[in-house]
């Protein structure tokens, strides 16, 4: 039997939610293997296979690293209690792979050599962002300093790189002659069935779904407050908007009639199955989003930025409406109301439900995982 060790910065959840989703499904592509982890957690302990150290943050370290080209990020992760015991669990344990979860884990293992295979997921290529220029605030740019750095000694020391989408991978093959897969997050059919319906278009509720600790939501909330509503609101004072997610205080208070405003709900399925657009203005960061995969399986209508998009090969126009800018997610709203777009829209939700069941299964990315570890 094939041993791993999961390396983490975070005790990865036995549900699946949406902070934890790619370690969930990781652990449950593995059953048959054995696995041990050892992870930060607010307390340290033990959970079944898992070993937690206590995560303590020191914030004038965090300021003096930064003056030696040391990003806050690696700082936040540096502990030589967790590296002891790292070490120890792999004298021991003697793991034929080593997972390890993020950038800021893989800095452990540029100065340690042993015999285990190292796989490496990269889930947010800093690389992709700063290409791009993907880093739209001051603080974002200051937390990752020279985190692309980090990143490609990580992508040098990897037996295997994983990506989480196609463009991430493909940017990183010209500048690395190394293995470099992709293996996106899955969709749980069984969770998000197809069940929106076109009557959903006379409801006129616009969709918005986040954590709002993360910039690129934050972002996109005030985007549709502030640019978009208001624009909306001259032409149909019917159209409402519906924010569903965690840290909603982050957003602020408002007192606008035609916004709501829902924080952590019980069931997110119900509000993607009776909206009638789901609508992501996002344009920072990089990486595959978990929501556009939920709403998509449920079959609500999307109107998208390309980087929403990331990682999904849909085809604008058929599956998603692409928008770029204020105009386009204005106008492409409004001719969707207008009941310009019923058959169309009946099609896109079909086509974009069906790719998500055909190319995102979690059977199919699961068999992924466990193929890295049969060799």
């Amino acid at each position: 039997m094939k041993k791993i060790l999961f390396v983490n910065y975070r005790y990865p959840s036995p549900k699946g939610e949406m902070c934890s989703f790619g370690q969930h499904f990781f652990l449950q592509a593995l059953d048959g293997f054995e696995v041990r982890g050892i992870c930060f957690g607010k307390t340290s302990g033990r959970f079944e296979n898992f070993e937690i150290v206590r995560k303590s943050v020191n914030k004038l370290k965090k300021i003096i690293n930064l003056f030696f080209g040391i990003p806050p990020r690696i700082t936040d992760t540096s502990s030589k209690k967790f590296q002891k015991r790292l070490i120890a669990i792999i004298d021991q344990f003697k793991p034929d792979f080593i997972y390890v979860e993020h950038v800021v884990m893989m800095h452990y293992f540029l100065k340690l050599h042993y015999n285990s295979k190292i796989v490496f997921f990269d889930d947010e290529s800093v690389i992709y962002i700063e290409k791009f220029n993907l880093r739209r605030k001051i603080i974002e740019r200051i937390k990752n300093f020279r985190l692309q750095v980090y990143e490609a000694k990580s992508i040098e020391k990897a037996d295997i790189t994983i990506t989480i989408t196609g463009e991430e991978r493909d940017l990183l093959l010209k500048k690395f002659n190394r293995k470099i897969i992709t293996i996106p997050y899955s969709h749980d059919i069984g969770e998000f069935n197809y069940s929106w319906l076109p009557g959903n278009i006379i409801k006129k509720t616009l969709l918005f779904v986040g954590n709002f600790d993360h910039f690129p939501n934050l972002e996109a909330v005030e985007f549709l407050l502030y640019k978009i509503m208001p624009e909306l609101q001259k032409n149909d004072s019917s159209i409402r908007l519906l924010i569903v997610g965690r840290n909603t205080n982050k957003i602020g208070k408002i007192r606008a009639k035609n916004i709501m405003v829902m924080e952590n709900v019980p069931d997110i399925k119900k509000y993607y199955s009776e909206c009638s657009i789901f609508i992501a203005p996002i344009f920072s960061g990089s990486g595959q989003r978990i929501k556009v995969m939920e709403a998509a399986a449920i079959g609500i209508p999307m109107i998208l930025t390309s980087l929403a998009a990331l990682g999904y090969n849909f085809k604008p126009g058929k599956d998603v409406i692409i928008a770029s800018n204020k105009n386009e997610f204005v106008n492409g709203i409004l001719k969707i109301f207008d009941n310009d777009m019923t058959d169309e829209l009946l099609q896109m939700s079909k086509n974009v439900s069906r790719k998500i069941r055909n190319d995102f299964s979690k059977e199919i990315i699961q068999n992924k995982f466990r193929s890295l570890f049969e060799i």
